[in-house]
């Protein structure tokens, strides 16, 4: 009972201390929240992205044109084709357009020409090199199985079609779309609203986060620049493409274990196919009965009746939380458990360490040493099972033949019940009255003691027993006075009154 007092005497800083440790930690990740604001430089991004791509296209706005016009021009030129008026005035206003460096660039690539030309043929002739030949014989052997589904689905589509017009023509129809038209309008001035508003929104934003918009910009530039010298030492020293290799083997493993995997799990699945099958049939019906319990009347009535007695105990449960939360943060207000695990700390957990290291070097060799004897000694004692095992079988065969006689006698079972039903009630009586004799032994030696007692204060013992003549409380008053005391001596008994104050003593006889 004390140790089971000293542990839940302990439940309570237990519990503030959890709590307290809770509540630190909820601070901790309340310190470290505002860093999800590094998510207000995504808008950032993203506008500085969309400025990139819009100053790209500008950069390449009528440069395709003038590219276009100048490839045209060699070609006619490569034919002997003289170019009309026209195109000239189209080829120079084309080229007019762009910058110095613009032009210069579209006469470079227009020169590549050539080369490009000649590499894309390469590239098709090894393309359709393969597939030239079966085209013919695939559009014949596709074609029909196309024109039959297609046509089909062009049906089924056209019909619908169909149906969509004519409900269309309805007055319902025209309707209801004045209604939807009408509702479009309103949400479409709101939705206008609110994209003036999203985009003063969006500019205040991106002008108060473009200092921090550039510190992640420059911080995404130094993990670059650590990326692309890291990479660049690796692949100086070999130790990048080691790792890939490294890599490359260990996916081809982890590959290799995980198809094992799968194709054990399908072995797995075969085998139990059949007993899921019977088990599933089994689900199948029960779930049926279940459905039929379920909406029928006494199924129904049942429910009901257990969800209304299930709605009280669900109030006090709740409140039972609710009381049990409370009592956690009134625990948790405790300020001494501060204290107490301080001294749990630099008191208890040293006297632990030092406990459990003098068992580790003392106690514990001596105890494995002992547990190892006794297993030894019970291996080489294992020889004396053969006769444990004999006296077993001979029990078993004296059981087995005890088993057959109550099976085969009839009445033997009704008849043994009595008898040992006779003998435990004749061993409860035997035991209750010994019991009661006992009892009654006691209370009598009891009696006679008190009745000793009484006689001992009142001073009145019985003829031929020494003891006092005086009670206990005249020899108090006698020695309270300071009379010496008395010993009488009478003819039918010898009494010796002696008080213990430690005065003389006076005799008397009588």
């Amino acid at each position: 009972m004390l140790g089971i007092g000293s542990l839940l005497s302990l439940a309570q800083p237990a519990v503030a201390a959890l709590t307290q440790y809770g509540a630190g930690l909820t601070a901790l990740v309340s310190a470290a929240a505002p860093a999800v604001g590094v998510l207000g430089a995504i808008p950032g991004l993203i506008a500085a992205a969309g400025t990139a791509a819009i100053a790209t296209k500008v950069a390449f706005g009528g440069f395709g044109e003038a590219l276009k016009q100048t490839l045209k021009a060699q070609q006619q030129a490569a034919s002997g084709a003289k170019q009309t008026k026209a195109q000239q005035v189209a080829l120079a206003q084309s080229l007019n357009g762009l910058s110095t460096s613009a032009r210069k660039s579209v006469t470079t690539v227009a020169s590549l020409s050539g080369a490009w030309r000649r590499m894309r043929q390469s590239v098709q002739e090894r393309f359709f090199s393969q597939v030239a030949d079966e085209i013919k014989p695939l559009s014949g052997s596709v074609l029909p199985l196309l024109k039959d589904s297609l046509g089909d689905t062009a049906g089924q589509m056209g019909n619908l079609a169909k149906r969509g017009a004519q409900f269309m023509q309805t007055g319902p129809f025209r309707r209801d779309f004045k209604k939807i038209a009408a509702t479009n309008s309103t949400a479409v001035g709101h939705m206008t609203d609110g994209l003036a508003n999203l985009g003063h929104a969006s500019l205040d934003f991106l002008v108060a986060s473009g200092p921090f918009v550039e510190r992640i910009s420059g911080g995404v530039e130094r993990f670059t620049q650590y990326a692309r010298a890291s990479v660049q030492a690796g692949r100086e020293t070999g130790s990048l493409a080691k790792f890939l290799d490294h890599a490359g083997d260990k996916a081809a493993q982890l590959g290799r274990s995980t198809w094992d995997l799968v194709k054990g799990l399908g072995g797995v699945g075969k085998a139990a196919q059949d007993s899921g099958n019977a088990l599933f049939d089994g689900f199948e019906g029960t779930m049926t009965r279940f459905k039929r319990w379920a909406n029928s009347a006494k199924g129904q009535t049942s429910m009901k009746q257990f969800f209304s007695d299930a709605a009280p105990t669900f109030h006090e449960l709740n409140r039972l939380v609710g009381d049990f939360f409370r009592g956690l943060g009134r625990a948790a207000k405790d300020n001494g458990v501060t204290d107490l695990i301080r001294q749990i700390r630099t008191e208890l957990m040293p006297a632990l360490g030092t406990f459990f290291d003098s068992i580790g070097h003392s106690i514990g060799p001596a105890l494995i040493s002992l547990v190892s004897n006794l297993a030894t000694a019970i291996g080489n004692l294992s020889a004396a099972g053969s006769g444990l095992g004999v006296l077993l079988a001979a029990f078993n065969g004296l059981l087995h033949v005890f088993n057959s006689i109550m099976g085969v006698v009839p009445g033997a079972n009704t008849a043994l019940a009595a008898l040992l039903g006779t003998m435990l009630a004749l061993k409860a009586v035997s035991a209750i009255s010994t019991a009661l004799r006992g009892f009654g032994t006691s209370v009598a030696g009891a009696t006679r003691s008190a009745t000793s007692l009484g006689n001992v204060m009142r001073g009145t013992l019985s003829p031929g027993t020494i003891g006092p003549q005086a009670t206990l409380w005249q020899r108090m008053g006698l020695a309270y006075r300071g009379q010496p005391p008395k010993v009488v001596v009478s003819p039918a008994r010898c009494a010796v009154s002696v008080p213990r104050t430690g005065l003389p003593l006076a005799l008397s006889v009588a």
